[in-house]
């Protein structure tokens, strides 16, 4: 495959390449990229009553890294919608650094928790909230991180 030069390489789900020019890289560019749906139950955090969709899942940290509050970016190559960076991110004394988002158009908030274990592997926790769906973010040890979703309807009964 011929490329320009000047292209910037973005991400690579599954075996396909996908190319995007320099300036609109970052915000085509989704945080979460899905590795596999997760379906035989061989990962513990999918097999939850009310999981519709799971997926092992990979975080561009160096994205995710060199947001500024008001940076928008698409939440994950399996969703719909991007998430706007409310403010700097916090670091725990544990060295967890939080990320605090606005799901643009419509939806409520989101947020992620990442801890790097290694300099290859990080842990990642958190949800996204949207009117129809609420999605989780779980480390399942190992450098295994999973994305869920469920029917946001489910937890209108507990609001009471």
């Amino acid at each position: 495959k011929n490329s320009d030069p000047n292209d910037k390489f973005c991400f690579a789900p599954g075996n396909l390449d996908v190319i995007c020019d320099e300036g609109a890289a970052d915000e085509l560019r989704p945080l979460i990229i899905t590795v596999k749906t997760v379906q035989n139950g061989s990962i513990v955090q999918c097999s939850k009553s009310n999981i519709q969709e799971c997926w092992k899942i990979s975080l561009d940290v160096d994205q995710l890294e060199n947001m500024k509050p008001g940076d928008t970016r698409v939440f994950s190559d399996q969703t719909n919608f991007n998430v706007q960076l409310k403010e700097n991110p916090t670091t725990s004394s544990s060295g967890s650094v939080n990320y605090q988002f606005d799901i643009v158009d419509g939806g409520l908030d989101s947020s992620l928790t990442i801890r790097k274990i290694s300099q290859a592997e990080v842990s990642v926790t958190g949800v996204a909230r949207t009117v129809e769906r609420v999605y989780t973010v779980e480390n399942c040890g190992d450098g295994c991180n999973v994305l869920y979703w469920v029917d946001a309807n489910q937890f209108a009964s507990l609001q009471d």
